[in-house]
């Protein structure tokens, strides 16, 4: 297990994209961790893309990375529909799991996932990297220090772009059984989660609305209005656009405050204060949100804390999806189940 003072020693499953692009250099650029181990069903392939990561030991499957001893926590950037088996497994095995969103496709499997770590007494964490900008952890602290009075009204919107992206997405996302849902999965799960994580509230009811586009692999865009049980309104967007203009409002009795340039991959952007003192507003420089992330979940993992964001916020998540979809096929007011 993870030793304080010492490297937090990580291993990635899955060499796609994002792991490519995000996750792989995050940890190899964090402070506190070095990635020891990566395993694909493409062995080869990992040892080629993990050369500039530190050399880290190829695992051709899963058991042969959960026997190595030197393995301290496991970042599963894995299709979603496997996500249950395997942080269960990681459990069995003792090591911490920081999951990529969505947690587990149904809140059943979430369910389990966050008691199958609790068990073991193992980390779970849950990958929204949105909680790692400093613009969103700013906007926390105004919520917080009651700056802006009673929260009234929120709206998350965060939709990828989809112009010049080269092509369809893999083909697990292509399939809702597997991705959990169509283009609201890759993207409204992290709304969902800035929502609570800035205004500290919950999704007690909602209705849901889908688009008719991109039914072979499920909506393309579907917007949520809600209820919190602070007593505030809420809107959800999430999918793909074109040229997305995503944010974040939160307003309150005494101010609103706008997160944009904030909502994405990179860190960084924008917070502007609108209150009866006038308009402020902050630029934020690019600060990378995966690397502060891993650094976050080994600091956490090593102080025996709760990961920030926890396997309880991937379930709560999942229940409010869960319940999200449901109000789509019905086309009606729909309440969240909240488990425990």
């Amino acid at each position: 297990m993870s030793t304080p003072g010492a490297p937090f020693r990580w291993a990635v499953v899955g060499i796609g994209r994002h792991t490519r692009r995000f996750i792989g250099p995050a940890i190899a650029d964090s402070a506190l961790g070095v990635l020891a181990a990566v395993c694909s069903s493409h062995p080869e392939e990992a040892a080629r893309v993990a050369r500039d990561w530190g050399q880290p030991t190829i695992y051709g499957s899963l058991d042969q990375l959960l026997a190595d001893p030197g393995i301290d926590g496991v970042f599963l950037v894995s299709p979603n529909h496997l996500h249950r088996e395997q942080v269960t497994r990681a459990a069995g095995a003792g090591k911490h799991v920081l999951c990529e969103k969505p947690l587990a496709t149904t809140p059943a499997d979430a369910q389990e996932m966050v008691d199958a770590c609790a068990k073991a007494g193992v980390r779970l964490g849950t990958g929204f990297h949105l909680r790692h900008n400093l613009v969103h952890q700013r906007a926390r602290e105004i919520v917080a220090r009651g700056e802006l009075g009673e929260i009234k009204f929120v709206s998350a919107r965060y939709a990828h772009a989809s112009a010049g992206t080269g092509g369809p997405p893999p083909a697990w996302r292509r399939d809702p059984g597997q991705a959990g849902g169509g283009g609201f999965i890759g993207t409204g799960v992290h709304a969902i989660d800035l929502l609570r994580y800035v205004t500290g509230g919950e999704v007690t009811q909602l209705a849901a609305a889908g688009d008719g586009q991109g039914v072979a692999y499920g909506e393309q865009n579907l917007l949520v209005s809600a209820n919190l049980g602070n007593g505030a309104v809420a809107t959800i967007h999430g999918g793909n656009l074109s040229y997305p203009a995503n944010e974040l409002v939160v307003s309150g009795t005494a101010g609103t405050l706008r997160c944009t340039g904030s909502i994405g991959n990179h860190g960084g952007g924008r917070l502007e204060l609108i209150s009866a003192a006038g308009e402020q507003a902050q630029q934020l420089d690019r600060d990378n949100p995966y690397v502060r992330q891993c650094d976050d979940f080994a600091a956490r993992v090593q102080a025996g804390a709760e990961p920030n964001a926890s396997g309880v916020d991937g379930l709560r998540c999942a229940e409010v999806t869960d319940a999200i979809y449901a109000s789509v096929r019905s086309g009606v007011l729909t309440t969240v189940a909240a488990a425990g």
